[in-house]
């Protein structure tokens, strides 16, 4: 059975989180297979300023197949990433609707209605402590509501976002069954020593890799969680977790992802590590359990639980948040994206 921690606070105001636009920090990324920007699923892009390259993965992550595809990505966490709290950094599939509230802003609800929500990435208004659970105002908004953070390209505080398809500002209208790109996983990804950015990393079920990486061999192990020491360079990946040991089921797909391996030895600890996770669509633990898509879990010591449930997030019971990114809370959760947006001239938000 998975718990739920649940703790909800009295609402504040975000109106003005609407009005804030700008640029984060570097991030590294992957989009999903088939989408008409071309990057191949496995590739692991850099996002550094307004520079967009290619920095590892295929051969380097020992995933040089076509059709393998990085689900979920994480740089190591450091062990003091809590002590303030955290927002979840997070984008949505293609499919999100989000839920629609009476509060302005460029949120995902937003962003569905004009079909371009799946390039995006999102912040949440609230924060969660990985032992307390979801912290109350004056940390948390009490909103349960989401802000675009980075935009799939132009038009949203930098030239280029993430430079994927479409590459348009997030006021526009996007036709229905144009083809869109979808960011499928999201990390700020650590150096190797002296040497080219390492990962933990996860693949979609059914990527051939999942046959030849490190480990008992399945198309299934969607859960597995590896890690690979250098990006660049085939050949020294590593299983760091296996899917029961995270009490998941074989056919289970982990699709957002954050690792904080407390004493850095690359090898899971049940009894120390913790690690936080979102599961794709189907995925037998949520379908058993009657668990969203869009829910947060956390593994930590002796323990499967629900950290953030959907509607905390802002999202609907199907929607899938499939990349899963932490921000440490600077004070309170409105001045840590005050912190990341930089003030723009106000403009009249459009109606939904």
């Amino acid at each position: 059975m998975i718990e739920h921690r649940i703790r909800r606070g009295a609402p504040a105001c975000l109106a003005i989180l609407g009005l804030f636009v700008g640029d984060a920090s570097a991030q590294h990324f992957s989009t999903q297979n088939g989408g008409p920007g071309g990057a191949p699923g496995s590739a692991i892009q850099e996002k550094d300023g307004d520079t967009i390259t290619t920095v590892g993965g295929g051969p380097g992550t020992g995933t040089p197949n076509p059709e393998d595809d990085i689900d979920a990505l994480s740089g190591d966490q450091p062990e003091d990433k809590d002590d303030d709290g955290v927002t979840f950094c997070f984008s949505v599939d293609s499919n999100a609707d989000g839920v629609i509230l009476f509060v302005p802003g460029i949120n995902v609800p937003h962003q569905a209605l004009r079909n371009q929500e799946a390039g995006d990435a999102f912040i949440t208004t609230e924060a969660w402590d990985l032992v307390l659970g979801l912290l109350p105002p004056p940390v948390s908004l009490g909103e349960f509501d989401n802000v675009l953070i980075t935009n799939q390209g132009l038009g949203w505080g930098d030239a280029t976002g993430f430079g994927l398809v479409p590459d348009i500002p997030p006021l526009q209208f996007v036709p229905p069954n144009v083809p869109i790109d979808n960011l499928d996983a999201l990390a700020d990804l650590d150096p190797g020593v002296g040497g080219p950015p390492e990962a933990f990393f996860t693949l979609r079920n059914g990527s051939p890799s999942l046959e030849t990486l490190p480990g008992p061999p399945s198309l299934n192990r969607g859960a597995d969680i590896f890690f690979d020491p250098n990006i660049q360079q085939g050949g020294n990946e590593q299983l760091f977790a296996q899917t029961q040991q995270l009490g998941l089921q074989l056919g289970d797909d982990i699709d957002g992802l954050v690792v904080l391996d407390q004493n850095d030895n690359r090898i899971y600890e049940p009894n120390r590590d913790v690690i936080v996770f979102s599961l794709a669509p189907g995925s037998p633990t949520l379908v058993q359990n009657n668990l969203s898509p869009g829910d947060v879990f956390i593994r930590a010591p002796g323990t499967l639980q629900v950290l953030g449930t959907f509607n905390q997030i802002g999202l609907g019971f199907d929607d899938n948040l499939d990349a899963l990114h932490f921000d440490e809370v600077l004070g309170t959760v409105e001045e840590t994206i005050r912190s990341k947006l930089p003030p723009a001239p106000k403009f009249a938000m459009p109606e939904p």
